[in-house]
């Protein structure tokens, strides 16, 4: 179980990695829509991420 949640960690960790990268991509392509897109999906995924494990 530890095991477990030291990995969720690490996932969780990426997860919020991977969305301040995106948010860094988001002003250079202000204007383009689909990454704009991109960036909302990936951060609801990071917010049910954190749900799953409160």
């Amino acid at each position: 179980m530890v095991l477990f949640n030291e990995l969720s960690m690490n996932i969780y960790r990426w997860f919020v990695f991977l969305a301040n990268v995106m948010a860094m991509q988001r002003r250079f392509f202000r204007n383009q829509y689909p990454v704009q897109k991109h960036i909302t999906k990936s951060y609801l995924l990071v917010r049910k991420f954190r749900q799953m494990i409160q």
